[in-house]
């Protein structure tokens, strides 16, 4: 079990990053799972040792006024978090509320900001270790109730980049961006820029990913091409030979690229795309090695043609 100032530190930096997330995507289903999940008294379901239930001193939150709000920054700043919905605001209202007793009504109008964003981390800053605890718990809840295409890129980097983790949060938002990654970059194209090489490449190199390898490229020139410093070419040829598997592109696949808009413009798309034709026409396919982690199919890969038949048979 991890000592009560590690359980305190790491709860209040999760509620920091994790918070805003769930102030700009919850929605009103999202407050209502989120009531019936969490009604009623949080303290058996959150049980921590006996000494992670202590107060918290004020060396401890003052480490925390000095560390958390350049981290609450860089995330905000990252990720648009600025943004706030009705529904957003009323479920940090539910997790406050729930949280902090009647007992706690004095700490609350204590330290009560302008927003509840702020009241709720300052709020777990001067309890106790279990209410950051349960503070941290009822954000990623909420969170991974509130998960959708429209969000699981912006979420997924989040839940990335956090210290220790959120394994949980991260196994979802994964699971829906692999299941349709054209309709969550479709849905938020600002996330989509500002996804990490590492993010993106985790994404690009899964076996369960629904996705075509000649999409799988011009998602990452896509990405190249959007305005962020330094994403240039040497990027691109990185990334196109970590991610794409070339066994499964078909001769025509590549035809349709070195036409595609987004290649013809950038001469080392063609130029990888060459390559790849190249040496389609001068290796045998048979002759492959059906090891190779390249060259075995993804499970996430479907048929279009398989598909259209079942469609019409049913």
């Amino acid at each position: 079990m991890s000592s009560p100032e590690l359980v305190y530190l790491q709860s209040l930096h999760h509620i920091s990053v994790l918070a805003p997330l769930v102030q700009r995507f919850s929605s009103q289903e999202t407050l209502r799972q989120l009531q019936q999940v969490f009604s009623g008294d949080l303290a058996p379901r959150y049980q921590l040792q006996n000494s992670q239930n202590m107060s918290i001193t004020d060396g401890m939150a003052q480490i925390s006024h000095l560390v958390l709000p350049e981290i609450m920054y860089k995330h905000s700043a990252c990720h648009g978090m600025h943004e706030v919905s009705q529904a957003g605001a009323e479920t940090i209202d539910f997790i406050l509320e729930s949280v902090f007793q009647p007992q706690d009504a004095e700490l609350i109008l204590q330290i009560k900001c302008e927003d509840n964003l702020s009241s709720l981390l300052n709020c777990a800053r001067y309890s106790t270790v279990l209410q950051a605890y349960q503070a941290r718990e009822m954000c990623l809840a909420a969170l991974i109730i509130s998960l959708s295409t429209s969000n699981c890129l912006a979420v997924l980097e989040v839940a990335t980049s956090v210290v220790a983790g959120c394994p949980e949060l991260h196994a979802r938002a994964a699971e829906i961006c692999l299941s349709d990654m054209q309709a969550a970059i479709e849905a938020d194209e600002a996330s989509f820029a500002l996804l990490s090489a590492n993010t993106l490449s985790f994404l690009l190199q899964h076996d369960d990913l629904m996705c075509s390898e000649d999409h799988v490229f011009l998602t990452i020139l896509k990405w190249v091409e959007s305005e962020v410093k330094g994403r240039r070419n040497p990027l691109l040829r990185q990334l196109a030979g970590s991610c794409i598997r070339p066994s499964q592109l078909s001769y025509n696949q590549l035809i349709l690229l070195d036409a595609h808009p987004l290649v013809s413009n950038n001469m080392e798309a063609i130029s990888i795309v060459s390559g790849l034709l190249i040496r389609m026409i001068m290796t045998d396919p048979e002759g492959a090695r059906a090891g190779d982690p390249k060259n075995r199919p993804r499970k996430g890969r479907t048929d279009l043609k398989q598909q259209c038949q079942q469609s019409l048979a049913s």
